[in-house]
């Protein structure tokens, strides 16, 4: 009998043993912390928790110092300046090597310092205003490696803003439907960073009236995907920054964009499809590069914006295309060895095209379909045709028109002012249809 006792004794012993190995095991597995951290922070923030509510006895049992390693446990529990230091190095002024755990437990408008290094994070699921700086030379120096798509939303203000400076940001090679960054409500602020991402369907989207500033920032995606997709009365200013080898580096969505684009000092390079296209909205582009896209510029729907002393060069098909009732202004612009320099179509209007250069391309402009069009001291050089009118009409004022093949054609039914127009070295001046007509005559100089 005693024998007994003693072998029940040991089993239950044993039992309780591997019982609770088993659970401390369990908590310490970081998706399980993260799982049980979210939990507790919910019901100590609901009307039902209370100082001796049974859930606060029963959850602090569980021991919320297992929850996290020992740097963000203690991150947690005395982080009192608003600052983290996240590094892979061990160190008393280190407070975590996962980001993770930093994103949870920051308070609003934190400073997290990210030393140099490779970072795998789940997700950037954010919803509150933080900041996350390198801490390297480069943004090559410190990388986030992101496994799954993420979502940034919280109340808009002033103040409240997500930002991201001088680190890379890339996606892992899983594939997965919809964007790799939603922001579905706030401001994302982008400085100096590297956005790298591949297999998505778009790196950055903006929904709603979420705003975007990036300045100095790098964004690729391989040509499979588009850079920044806005939806909605979404908007966004991107300053110095370099889009290279995506599908479409800015696209303004097809069915309900409303909102607002400006792009300063940028360089649009090798989309696979338009470097930029909008469906609606307004914008505005100055002083940027647009190069060796398929479509430089390619506006519909009503768009409404200008051009400004950009160069829009060696793009496959369009340098500019305008089309179903969008209206622009280009000035100071070097427009060059595109297969059309401009393309106007259906109902569409460049309200003023001045002091610009249009050269070496097949057609320097096209106006079709009841477009219309003014043209004021700009020159066309060495293009094979340089302005061509069919069914539209259009206003040339001190306008140069030299070396090309064929300086007008014009037909079906267009109607053209010219005013002190000059034309030299052409093939030919000119070539109307019966059905069309120029009012006031080409001055030949």
């Amino acid at each position: 009998m005693k024998n007994r006792n003693i072998i029940k004794k040991t089993w239950s012993f044993l039992v309780m043993l591997l019982a609770s190995i088993g659970l401390y095991t369990i908590l310490n597995i970081p998706s399980v912390n993260l799982f049980l951290l979210k939990f507790w922070d919910k019901i100590s923030s609901s009307k039902f928790y209370t100082k001796n509510s049974p859930f606060k006895t029963k959850i602090k049992g569980m021991g919320q110092d297992n929850l996290l390693n020992n740097q963000a446990r203690t991150a947690i529990k005395s982080k009192k300046t608003g600052i983290w230091i996240v590094s892979k190095e061990t160190s008393p002024k280190v407070d975590t090597s996962n980001i993770d755990d930093v994103i949870f437990s920051a308070r609003p408008k934190d400073i997290i310092h990210i030393h140099s290094g490779t970072y795998t994070v789940f997700n950037l699921d954010i919803n509150r205003p933080l900041n996350f700086v390198g801490q390297g030379d480069s943004p090559e120096d410190v990388t986030l490696i992101i496994k799954s798509k993420s979502n940034i939303e919280f109340k808009k203000t002033d103040t409240a803003k997500v930002t991201f400076t001088n680190l890379t940001i890339k996606s892992s090679h899983e594939t997965y439907e919809g964007p790799f960054i939603s922001v579905i409500n706030g401001d994302l602020i982008l400085q100096n960073i590297d956005l790298l991402i591949s297999n998505q369907e778009s790196a950055i989207a903006l929904f709603n009236n979420s705003y975007l500033d990036a300045d100095s920032s790098f964004f690729s995606t391989s040509d499979r995907s588009t850079a920044i997709h806005l939806f909605n009365n979404s908007s966004s200013i991107l300053s110095n920054c370099i889009f290279k080898n995506n599908k479409t580096a800015i696209y303004g969505n097809i069915d309900n964009f409303s909102g607002n684009i400006h792009v300063i000092k940028s360089k649009i390079l090798k989309s696979r499809s338009a470097g930029i296209a909008l469906y609606g909205g307004k914008f505005k582009i100055e002083d940027s590069f647009i190069q060796n896209n398929i479509v430089g510029i390619y506006l519909r729907n009503s768009s409404t914006g200008s051009i400004l002393n950009t160069h829009i060069q060696s793009n496959e098909l369009n340098g500019i295309d305008i089309t179903n009732n969008s209206k622009i202004i280009v000035d100071k612009c070097k427009i060059f060895n595109n297969n059309n320099g401009i393309r106007i179509n259906n109902n569409s209007t460049i309200d003023q095209l001045s002091n610009s250069s249009i050269y070496e391309n097949k057609i320097g402009i096209k106006i079709l379909k009841n477009s219309q069009i003014k043209i004021n001291e700009s020159t066309f050089t060495n293009n094979n045709n340089a302005i061509y009118f069919n069914s539209s009409t259009g206003n040339l004022k001190e306008v140069i028109c030299s070396n090309n093949n064929q300086c007008l054609l014009i037909e079906k039914n267009s109607v053209i002012n010219v005013d002190n127009m000059t034309y030299s070295g052409n093939l030919k001046n000119k070539m109307i249809d019966q059905t069309s007509k120029v009012i006031k005559q080409l001055n030949h100089q």
